[in-house]
């Protein structure tokens, strides 16, 4: 395909002016609009499962906390409710986001994706400093577990490792889940026309990660491979 064959196709894609026209329904848009009264109405419907298996409403992404004023709401109006709430979040906002949203939450699920800054833009194209200032204002708020997302070859080191320790140590966290890599959108990205980000990126095995989880649970963290909630 033609640089500009991708240009267009990307355009095309983006748009979905196609889907009104397409006769034989070949494209379908999904997700809606909804008000955060909406939201939680919907939420409602599962109140049985909340109250007998301990779930509630997450909220993650993409990144919730580019929207904190419409994520507030709804946190707001679940604790109304008696809805239990929780943030899945990169931390990666600005400090007066984070606390807006906090008042409502009652446990924050925080990337930390690596402890050295340098790797962390590398990888991420931004530093962790911001991250890592907001992992503090969380913990002294709430309860927090740290989700490591784990890449091999980039932030599975012994070093990255122990340092990711003795940072949530220091912050009196005591929960990590590991999140081993998976490729399970690089599909997508290829039928919309756009490059992998995932690259050369290497999964990792499950015996690998389970070394990890006990390195971590030595440290006396409670660990996780996926999340056990």
């Amino acid at each position: 395909m033609s640089k500009e064959n991708k240009i267009d196709r990307q355009r095309c894609t983006l748009c979905m002016q196609c889907v009104e026209v397409c006769k034989h329904e070949a494209l379908r848009k999904t997700g809606m609009e909804m008000t955060a009264e909406e939201v939680v109405r919907v939420a409602e419907e599962d109140m049985i499962f909340y109250r007998t298996s301990g779930g509630g409403v997450t909220i993650s992404g993409g990144e919730p906390l580019m929207q904190p004023d419409f994520v507030a709401e709804v946190f707001r109006l679940c604790k109304r409710k008696a809805i239990p709430t929780a943030l899945d979040t990169s931390g990666f906002a600005k400090p007066e986001d984070v606390e807006k949203v906090l008042k409502y939450v009652d446990l924050v699920l925080l990337d930390i994706k690596h402890m050295d800054p340098v790797e962390h833009n590398k990888w991420t194209g931004v530093s962790n400093e911001l991250v890592l200032k907001n992992a503090e204002l969380m913990a002294k708020k709430r309860e927090v577990r740290i989700s490591l997302p784990l890449v091999k070859g980039v932030n599975d080191s012994e070093r990255n490792l122990e340092e990711t320790v003795e940072f949530a140590r220091s912050l009196g966290i005591k929960a990590v889940d590991i999140e081993p890599l998976h490729k399970l959108a690089e599909q997508k990205y290829k039928f919309l026309g756009l490059e992998s980000p995932f690259g050369d990126l290497e999964k990792i095995s499950d015996e690998e990660a389970e070394a990890v989880r006990e390195k971590l649970a030595s440290y006396r963290l409670e660990t996780t491979i996926g999340r056990a909630f």
